[in-house]
């Protein structure tokens, strides 16, 4: 089954939404507002991450400052990889890369200060796809994901604040709807 462009826009910019909220990051806004000097068809604006720099210096640090900025690095890029995942859903396909080369992009960038050569770079994007893809797929993500695909594709542009709130919304609601009969 065919999908227009705006419904699969919607579902991409909703999945990066969903995973930063899922992943403790703050949502600006959302929107499905073509961007022709970036050539987005959307896009979804999160609160600033600290300095990437921190990465060099986690070499001249303990393990714990090394395993905190892995964890941050690994957040913001299953962030990024989070549209393409909620299409691949929506399309019921192994992998959904149209129009999302500046979101692999930036996870292979982010990705590139976590590994020690170009043949371990793609298995690690890869295994951080099929996470972020694992993780959206569940039922109540999942719900929050077509929630406010949904709304934006009425709407267009949805602030932080009212994007939070569908995906609580819709969060909240699922778990009593999947409990058993």
């Amino acid at each position: 089954m065919g999908h227009s462009r705006a419904k699969l826009t919607a579902y991409h910019e909703a999945g990066h939404a969903v995973m930063a909220w899922e992943l403790r990051r703050s949502i600006r806004h959302v929107s499905t507002i073509p961007d022709e000097e970036k050539g987005s068809l959307g896009h979804m604006l999160k609160g600033i991450l600290g300095d990437v720099g921190e990465v060099e210096m986690a070499a001249r640090m303990g393990i714990s400052q090394i395993t905190r900025i892995r964890l941050k690095l690994e957040r913001e890029a299953m962030i990024a990889l989070a549209g393409s995942a909620a299409v691949a859903l929506l399309r019921n396909t192994r992998y959904s890369r149209a129009g999302a080369d500046r979101d692999w992009f930036q996870a292979e960038w982010l990705l590139s200060y976590l590994t020690g050569n170009g043949e371990e770079l793609p298995a690690y994007v890869d295994w951080l796809f099929k996470r972020t893809k694992s993780l959206l797929a569940m039922g109540y993500l999942w719900q929050a994901v077509e929630e406010l695909a949904n709304e934006l594709m009425v709407r267009k542009y949805i602030g932080g604040r009212r994007a939070r709130g569908i995906i609580k919304e819709a969060v909240r609601r699922l778990p009593s709807e999947m409990e058993g009969p």
